[in-house]
């Protein structure tokens, strides 16, 4: 009984030995398929608000001569373009409420969550 328990400790040593490289490996394989599901999510993120804000277009048609079908994607710059412009003119808009305000001391405007402080 002696020698089976030695045995199985020596196998479960050498087992953790084999694994540890193993599981580093695995660690990387992990942060790396991490990145792609994001990438993925990302992509399909910006594919709906495209489609939703009208940036993208789908279209088909059929050939019956030839038995296809066509699909053809279309993307609008002007209105890609133009809500690009809209974002960046809010974003400054913002920016600018926010350093007027900082520079006066207040906070209105801003999202302050902190409590008033207690005399």
């Amino acid at each position: 009984m002696l020698a089976l328990e030695r045995q199985l400790r020596h196998r479960l040593l050498v087992f953790r030995e084999c694994t540890h490289p193993f599981g580093e490996a695995s660690h990387a394989m992990r942060r790396k398929r991490l990145g792609s599901v994001l990438f993925v999510l990302l992509l399909c993120l910006v594919v709906a608000i495209g489609f939703s804000r009208g940036w993208f277009q789908l279209s088909s048609s059929e050939d019956a001569t030839h038995d296809q079908v066509h699909v053809d994607l279309t993307l609008d710059r002007g209105k890609f373009q133009s809500d690009a412009e809209k974002a960046v003119d809010k974003t400054r808009q913002e920016a600018s409420k926010l350093s007027d305000s900082i520079k006066r001391g207040t906070s209105e405007g801003v999202h302050d969550k902190t409590p008033p402080a207690q005399p």
